[in-house]
């Protein structure tokens, strides 16, 4: 499996106790991701973008394998029952008022993150969005 690269524009933001959380949160994501990747989707590459602005943290992981089951992409997402792994991705960015999705076809799957950040972060998970 190869890794693309990628490149990035950098904004500087201050260092904080929620932002390691959140950044080793964007961590466990991506190796669990790249875990599934490897275990279930036969793709030759992984292709992982990574973009921040002052207000969120954009994640997307993506891979050219055969995608989820087709019956499990027949259920209607409520419906869809996911591994711990998954589960816990999901739970993870609920815990920081983030939202976590997955596309998948026969040409692959997408994971795609939204982590607000800071403030934007306190206020997103007292409304319960995610």
């Amino acid at each position: 499996m190869s890794v693309l690269a990628f490149t990035s524009k950098s904004i500087c933001l201050p260092i904080s106790d929620a932002w390691r959380a959140q950044e080793l949160t964007l961590f466990r994501i991506v190796q669990e991701a790249l875990a599934n990747l490897h275990r279930h989707s036969g793709s030759p590459v992984a292709i992982i973008r990574l973009e921040r602005d002052t207000a969120e943290v954009r994640l997307a992981i993506e891979d050219r394998g055969c995608g989820l089951p087709a019956q499990f992409r027949r259920r209607k997402k409520a419906e869809r029952r996911f591994g711990m792994g998954m589960l816990s991705m999901r739970e993870r960015m609920e815990q920081l008022g983030g939202r976590l999705e997955i596309a998948s076809s026969d040409a692959g799957t997408k994971l795609s993150v939204r982590l607000p950040l800071g403030v934007n972060a306190a206020a997103s998970a007292r409304a319960g969005k995610g």
